[in-house]
This record gives C-alpha cells, structure tokens and sequence, in this order.
C-alpha cells in the first residue's frame, strides 16, 4: 500500500483519502507540496486548510501519532491532530514529495532561530544506547543538548502515540529532562496502577541506572513522568515504570510533586545515581478560545522533612537562569518570548502569596486539581505536569 502511494503521489496532482485506522501507513515524513487537506473529526466537526486560503504551508504525518499542520499566513504556528479523533482526511498534493525530510518544516523559520532541527532530529542506535529524537520538533521538548553522551529516549504506544521522552545523559547516569504532552485521549483512566519498575533497554547496560541503585537506601523511585497520567493502557502505564523516567526522592517529596533538575547534589547514597537538591516543572498551555500559549515555572527544594518542603511559582525565563535548559524552542520566538516573560496567575490558579506555599497547602490542592478549569485539556502541552495528583501517587 505504502510503495503503491507513494508512486502515485510523483504525479502532477492527486487527491489522497485516508481512513482513520490506515494512520500514517501510506503517508509518513513532512510534505511541502500540499494544496489542500480537509480534516473531518469523529464530532462531526470538518476543517479545511488550503494554500489558496493562506492558511496552509506544510503536512508532517506521524508513524502511530498523528499529523501535524503548519499554518501560513496566521497567528497560529501549527495544529496537532491524534489519529483516534479523525474520521479521515483528504489530502490534494501537488508534484514531488519528500516524505523522509529530515527537518520538519516551520513556516515561520526565521523567527524560530533556537528550534531543535536537522541533523538532531534522528534516530540511531550508539555505544550508548538507542537514540530517538524523531519527534524531537514538538513544543514539549527541550532545546536538545547533543553530543554522543546524551541520549533521546522515547516511548510511544500504537493506541495512544507518546508516552514520553527523556534526554539522558550517560555520564551523569541521569535524565536532563522528562517531557511529556496531555490530552483527553492519552491521560483517559482505562486501567489501574500496577507497579513493575525496570531498567530501560533502550540504555546500553554501563549508562543505566538500575533497581540496585535504589535498595537499601532512603530515596524513593520518583516518578517524572506520573503513572497516573498514564492510564490509558496497560502498555502504557507499564512505560512510565522504566528507570530511565525516574529520579531518587524523599518520599516526603514524592508524594508532593515529581520533576527534575540537572544541578545540584544532596549526597551519593543513592547507588551511583546522582540526587537532585532542587526539581521543577516547566508547563505550557495553549487556549483554543484565545489563541494563546501560557507558560508557568514550578521550583521546589528537595528535603525529607514534609513541613519544609517550599513551592515557587516563576516564569519560564527565570527557570531557565535556574537550570540552564532552552523550554520551548520549538515555539516561534515571538510566541515563545512572550509566554515565557512571565504567567498569568489567574489563568494557572496560583497567586504570588502561594508563591512560597507549604506543603500541607499544595496536598490539598493536587488531591482536588489536577488541570485549571480555563484550560482546554486537548490542547495542553507540558514538559512535566502541573499540580500533580498527589492523592495518586503511592510511595515506592
């Protein structure tokens, strides 16, 4: 099916119909070539996005998630699709087609001088484990580091696209970050906790923190990523529980927030594995009803004593200073400084006064929030999520 398309996809015009449960089976890769896709939604909702209509510059279909449209000529940089809410799409193309660019094209490239692109965005296998940063383009992840030692790792399921993501870097045995996007599909609770902790494979045995690491020790194996984000499948949830998306915690934090943060040591009694003394979240939101992109900054210190566990709100720019890590890049420059300057405490429910919050405060309000009401959940992409659910989160 795939040869037999893509033939016909050399010719001068052709029209293209794909069912939903066909996903990306003929069509994989960015395509410039597009004149015009239209989109029919199982909601009975039909969009069209056309080159004559200025609102259309470039298709790039995922392998199990889903396609992404970049816009033209509008304020709005692209609109993501997941497969499981398309009936099908109709696509007209135009001359040649590239489907294995390796640079997803941005309409707006030069105003998204700090994007991940090129020769970053690929998947091979190393001496020190299996790199996959294909997907590395999307507004969740960070400015890539590089560089051998540092490894993308993805996980993704057929029936919900990415789990998550993790920038490992080998020589700290650690993940520089965990990213990750929520939506009403991929965060649906289908399924139940059940508790299989692992090494990841995908980490070549000397780089690898291991379940050793984590015995006869007072750190908890944290979770970055949430199982309780994560319970739409059981395939799923089961990625969440890799090693590779965990960092040693107090359990006194654990049960607060999960996050990261690449600097800082409390000591070395965690096996090889380095202990955080800080972690953070880094949050961005887009609002269907605005058009907007909304940023928020989560830092917390890392202490077994629950009562001094402190909780501060700041910008996306001021948690940069404080790490060292490029949020966001792959949003356009202009959207992305201005998202990061600073939040809107109304639009996240936080507020300058919580800014140093205990935890007792925080507790109550993870076990009874989980998302702010404002925002749209389908639309919502986050390096980590927010407030998270607390209540959730069982100590291990």
């Amino acid at each position: 099916m795939k040869k037999i398309c893509l033939l016909i996809l050399l010719y001068l015009t052709t029209l293209v119909s794909l069912a939903q449960n066909e996903k990306a089976i003929a069509m994989r890769g960015t395509y410039t070539n597009v004149k015009k896709i239209v989109v029919n939604l199982k909601n009975g909702t039909t969009l069209i996005y056309s080159t004559e209509g200025g609102n259309l510059y470039a298709i790039t279909f995922l392998e199990d998630d889903g396609f992404k449209v970049y816009m033209a000529e509008t304020e709005i940089a692209s609109v993501d699709y997941v497969y499981s809410e398309v009936l099908s799409t109709t696509i007209v193309m135009i001359g040649e087609v590239d489907p294995d660019h390796p640079d997803p094209i941005d309409p707006n490239e030069d105003n998204n001088k700090n994007r991940n692109t090129g020769a970053v965005l690929a998947k091979l296998t190393t001496s020190y484990g299996n790199h996959d940063a294909t997907h590395a383009w999307q507004y969740e992840y960070p400015k890539l580091t590089g560089g051998e030692s540092n490894l993308v790792i993805r996980k993704a399921t057929t029936d919900y696209g990415d789990t998550f993501a993790v920038e490992w870097d080998c020589t700290k045995k650690a993940n520089r970050w965990t990213c990750y996007r929520l939506d009403a599909l991929n965060s649906a609770s289908n399924v139940t906790r059940k508790d299989a902790f692992k090494e990841d494979p995908d980490i070549h045995e000397d780089y690898q923190s291991t379940l050793e690491d984590y015995n006869d020790n007072e750190f908890s194996r944290g979770h970055l990523c949430p199982s309780a984000d994560r319970l739409a499948s059981k395939e799923q949830n089961a990625q969440t529980f890799f090693l590779s998306n965990m960092q040693p915690q107090y359990q006194a934090h654990n049960v607060v927030l999960d996050g990261h943060t690449e600097s800082g040591l409390l000591n070395m009694n965690c096996g090889s594995l380095i202990v955080p003394a800080y972690f953070y979240m880094a949050l961005l939101a887009y609002n269907k009803s605005s058009d907007s992109y909304n940023a928020l900054g989560i830092w917390t210190n890392h202490t077994d004593v629950a009562s001094n566990i402190t909780i501060e709100y700041i910008s996306i720019d001021e948690l940069e200073k404080r790490t060292g890590i490029d949020f966001f890049c792959n949003l356009r420059d202009d959207l992305e400084d201005k998202a990061e300057a600073t939040f809107k405490e109304s639009y996240w429910g936080v507020s300058s006064k919580k800014s140093r919050a205990t935890f007792d405060i925080e507790r109550e309000l993870a076990n009874n929030q989980a998302i702010p009401e404002v925002i749209d959940p389908n639309f919502i992409e986050s390096s980590f999520d927010g407030i998270k659910r607390a209540n959730s989160q069982q100590a291990r």
